[in-house]
C-alpha cells in the first residue's frame, strides 16, 4: 500500500515539474520565421544629411562642407531608413546548428509578457532632437510607446546607424490576435540647419563658376524629417494552460481519492 502511494506522488511531482517546464518553454517571446517581407522599395541609394543653411548656396549645398566629413543617412535598394526588426539578427534557432540569416521576421508574444522589441534607423543624427515611438495597431486600436519605454543605441557623433528597442509592459487591452507594428523616428534639426537630400544620380560635384565653387546638386526639406518603418506582423497568442499541466493535476487528484479511499 504505502508502495503504491509514494510511486502515485512520484508521478505526480514529475508530471508537475514536466508542466512547468513546458509553460516556462511556452511563454517566451521570439522573432519567427516569415515568408517574406515585402516588396523593395526603392531601385537607387538615397542620402540625406544635416547642414547649416549657411552651406546652401541657390539651395545647393557646398562641396568644401559636404567633402569634409558630415554624418550622413544613407541607404540602397531594398533598405530602410528604420525597421521595427533587426536586420542581421533576424534569426531563429531550432537546433544548435547554424541559423537562418537573412530571413525576414515577425514578433510574436504570450498575453501578458514584457514587449521586448528591437529593430534599428539609419537616419539618427545626433545633434538633432530625435523622439522614437513604436506603435501597435488593430483597425481602430492602437497603442502608442515613447519616453521611458523606448531607446536608442548610443554611438559616435558621425553614426547615423543605430539600434532602437522597446521595453514595455503589455497592455491590458491587447488580446490574443493579429496586429501591425511600426516604429517611428521624429527628427527635429538644430536652429539654423535642415536636411538635404542629395542627388545619387550625379556621383561627382558639380563646379560652377558663377557661384563660386562646386557643389553637390540635391534638395533641402526643412529641418523636421518623420520617418517610419513599414507595417510588421506582431501576434498576441493566448496563455493557455499546457497538457501535462493538466494531467500533473488529475494525477494528484487521484492520489487524494486513494489516499481518501484508504481511509475508509
Amino acid at each position: 500500500m504505502n508502495n503504491v502511494k509514494a510511486i502515485l506522488l512520484f508521478l505526480t511531482l514529475v508530471c508537475s515539474q514536466l508542466s512547468l517546464l513546458v509553460y516556462s518553454a511556452a511563454a517566451e517571446a521570439e522573432l519567427i520565421r516569415n515568408a517574406g517581407k515585402g516588396s523593395i522599395s526603392i531601385s537607387f541609394p538615397t542620402w540625406v544629411t544635416m547642414v547649416p543653411e549657411t552651406e546652401l548656396v541657390v539651395g545647393l549645398l557646398r562641396e568644401e562642407y559636404y567633402a569634409a566629413g558630415v554624418p550622413q543617412a544613407s541607404r540602397g535598394p531594398g533598405e530602410y531608413y528604420i525597421s521595427a526588426v533587426p536586420e542581421e539578427d533576424c534569426i531563429v534557432y531550432l537546433d544548435g546548428n547554424t541559423p537562418f540569416e537573412g530571413d525576414p521576421c515577425y514578433w510574436q508574444f504570450y498575453q501578458g509578457e514584457m514587449l521586448d522589441l528591437f529593430g534599428y534607423t539609419q537616419s539618427f543624427f545626433a545633434d538633432a532632437q530625435s523622439l522614437l515611438s513604436w506603435t501597435i495597431s488593430n483597425g481602430s486600436d492602437s497603442w502608442v510607446f515613447s519616453g521611458a519605454d523606448v531607446e536608442v543605441e548610443e554611438g559616435l557623433v558621425l553614426q547615423t546607424r543605430r539600434e532602437i528597442y522597446m521595453n514595455a509592459a503589455m497592455p491590458a487591452g491587447l488580446l490574443p490576435g493579429e496586429y501591425t507594428l511600426t516604429a517611428s523616428l521624429d527628427i527635429t534639426a538644430p536652429d539654423g540647419y535642415v536636411f538635404y537630400n542629395i542627388d545619387t544620380l550625379i556621383s561627382e560635384p558639380a563646379c560652377i563658376p558663377e557661384l563660386g565653387g562646386c557643389f553637390r546638386f540635391g534638395s533641402s526639406f526643412g529641418d523636421s524629417w518623420l520617418v517610419t518603418s513599414d507595417p510588421e506582423r506582431f501576434v498576441v497568442l493566448p496563455l493557455a494552460v499546457s497538457e501535462p499541466a493538466t494531467f500533473g493535476l488529475f494525477s494528484l487528484l487521484l492520489l487524494l481519492l486513494y489516499r481518501r479511499a484508504g481511509r475508509v
